[in-house]
């Protein structure tokens, strides 16, 4: 990970274990703490957090966690269980240095995961409300990974609404 000075237009690296992976990252919403998810442990992916310019990171979880997520106004970190489809929370102090409660398993349906290491859902700034792609139909792998792109769908819209076939639909 690397941080961009705004003043200086400097790079320098913030976070690098070598021979690990670092994403994911967030800044707290006091800008003092970075939160990312890094597989060092060597046990899958953890939500780490480190003072921002600098100092000792802290390890959070343990086991198969990644892409934390700090809503703007909230006091819980959210993150994913490495592809299970669930969401986890803890609540999180800021005041004081950097203190975490017990993880919860929050109550939602469970989403569709592109892969671990990638967040596939989002949150409002708020923490009210969620963005996931949920399942539907058939689960089989091929059909949970397969996106459907309709170009020119205003044009079918227009010629369903008439009763007319369009080639595409005549096609498919």
């Amino acid at each position: 990970m690397w941080t961009l000075s705004a003043d200086t237009h400097t790079a320098k690296v913030f976070a690098d274990e070598p021979g690990s992976i670092q994403r994911s990252s967030m800044f707290s919403p006091d800008g003092r703490w970075i939160m990312y998810h890094s597989d060092e442990s060597g046990g899958g992916f953890d939500i780490y957090a480190r003072p921002f310019p600098a100092g000792p990171k802290k390890r959070i979880t343990d086991g198969r966690r990644a892409n934390p997520i700090l809503p703007l106004r909230g006091n819980e970190l959210l993150y994913s269980l490495g592809g299970t489809g669930q969401i986890f929370a803890r609540t999180i102090s800021l005041n004081g240095g950097l203190t975490f409660g017990r993880e919860q398993l929050m109550p939602l349906p469970r989403y569709v995961g592109f892969g671990n290491g990638y967040r596939s859902w989002d949150v409002s700034s708020d923490g009210k409300r969620f963005l996931m792609v949920l399942p539907a139909g058939d689960q089989t792998v091929e059909n949970r990974l397969r996106v459907n792109i309709v170009l020119n769908w205003f044009e079918e819209l227009k010629t369903e609404s008439t009763g007319e076939v369009s080639s595409s639909a005549a096609a498919g």
